[in-house]
């Protein structure tokens, strides 16, 4: 089989479909793409059979969509899930109904997602397949020790600390106005589809309330707790310095970070407080103290699937955490615990990676596939030149764009460490081979099977 891996953010699909790829190579004469965004597809549209694992379904990829499943498998795992979390523009704009029938297979979190697709058409469908995600994966027994020497290094410089995702689409890179055209003119496509980003903006625009407030309460939670540090982790599309100016002045212990992945900080942390993060589920399979702070609760943008303590009440939430610091209340942890109706792979006995393997296994008649297409070699001299290109043009890049955490250089020496890492955490032995098909594609193959 051959399976196609576009990256579109690193910080956020990188490892996990590295694992993927691990996984993927230990059958025989498997092969894997990787590529930064879908710069893949230039390779797979001269094939046939091929599987692609496209980060969402969307309104304005109809026609990508469409020339994947022509001669190859598309197949998707939405980033930017749990379903049941989305915004009603999201729910419209990500699943359109005419695409989401021919994918071959999609993949969903939860049967609880499968349930409100099904729900939200009407009909039932074979081909969305509840696997969990492969980034859940990385947080059991043996691939968490990937992430050790980070959290040990987090943990020696902060102590004591509690850890803070934003998850708000304010304070972007750029200009806020510039993203919101880019959503409206690019998926508000049909009247349905207008009327549900007006709606969304409503709650987007409410949420500004909630940010101020979250904001707020971290202050507050520092100031009564100078010995803890409080880390505030922005989202990838976010300016640290929009965020910092929101406070008058910063306490010592308040610390605007983005640094790593977001797997040691919350190894490392001793409380997670967010308002409506999705990362909140790594935090509960990794066993950490959950507080969310959410002002406007239904009202605003929230969280359905919620572990952990919620709090709207700014006084309250300042009592517990007193209470908890100075040991007067225990951590009630059963709080935290997520049902396997809403993430598949919350236990440690199942493996998402392995699950979506199987499902390709069922799809993919292994006889028709085609290999020629990557029997010749590669320009070295080419592949350097561009890699050159890459580095200025990332110098060049406005980092303070919003759409700046998108580019990224596909690097093979640090592909190869992290597979080979895996090989050894796992002790299965694996070894890679990789070349560079050109500066934003990789072929990865393994070498005991390796006839190309």
């Amino acid at each position: 089989m051959i399976l196609a891996l576009p990256i579109e953010i690193k910080d956020r699909e990188y490892l996990s479909k590295l694992l993927l790829a691990h996984k993927f190579l230990a059958q025989k004469k498997n092969i894997v793409l990787l590529s930064r965004s879908r710069l893949c597809l230039k390779y797979i549209k001269t094939i046939k059979n091929a599987i692609f694992l496209d980060k969402s379904l969307s309104v304005h990829k109809e026609k990508l969509s469409e020339n994947i499943i022509r001669n190859n498998y598309l197949s998707v795992l939405d980033e930017e899930a749990p379903i049941y979390n989305w915004v009603s523009f999201m729910t419209y704009s990500r699943l359109p109904f005419e695409i989401l029938k021919k994918t071959q297979i999609y993949f969903v979190r939860s049967e609880s997602e499968k349930k409100i697709v099904e729900k939200r058409f009407n009909r039932k469908f074979n081909n969305i397949k509840v696997v969990g995600h492969p980034k859940f994966d990385l947080l059991k027994d043996p691939y968490i020790k990937l992430f050790q020497n980070d959290a040990n290094n987090i943990k020696s410089t902060y102590n004591k600390f509690v850890f803070i995702p934003l998850s708000f689409i304010h304070d972007l890179k750029g200009n806020n106005q510039n993203y919101q055209s880019y959503l409206n003119n690019t998926f508000a496509t049909s009247k349905k589809l207008k009327a549900s980003y007006t709606k969304s903006v409503k709650q987007w625009d409410l949420d500004k309330k909630n940010y101020i407030n979250f904001l707020q309460i971290i202050y507050e939670l520092a100031k009564k707790n100078p010995e803890i540090n409080f880390i505030i982790r922005p989202h990838p599309t976010q300016s640290l310095n929009k965020i910092k100016k929101r406070f008058k002045s910063l306490p010592h212990n308040i610390k605007i970070i983005y640094k790593y992945t977001i797997t040691p900080w919350l190894k490392a942390c001793d409380y997670y407080l967010h308002s409506h993060c999705s990362s909140v589920y790594e935090a509960a399979i990794l066993k950490k103290k959950i507080i969310c702070f959410n002002t406007l609760g239904k009202k605003g943008v929230n969280l359905k699937v919620n572990p952990g303590y919620k709090f709207k009440n700014r006084k309250q939430l300042l009592s517990f955490f007193s209470k908890l610091e100075k040991n007067k209340i225990n951590y009630n942890f059963k709080k935290i615990i997520i049902h396997k109706k809403n993430l598949y792979n919350y236990s440690n006995k199942i493996s998402s990676s392995k699950e979506i393997i199987k499902n390709y296994e069922k799809l993919v008649d292994k006889k028709k596939i085609d290999n020629q297409i990557f029997t010749e070699k590669s320009n070295l001299l080419s592949i350097i030149t561009k890699k050159y290109l890459v580095k200025i043009k990332k110098k060049l890049f406005n980092q303070e764009d919003y759409f700046s955490s998108k580019y990224f250089e596909i690097n093979k020496s640090e592909i190869l460490n992290y597979l080979n890492n895996f090989s050894k955490l796992d002790k299965s032995g694996e070894k890679y081979k990789i070349n560079y098909l050109d500066t934003d594609v990789v072929l990865i193959t393994n070498k005991k099977y390796n006839n190309i």
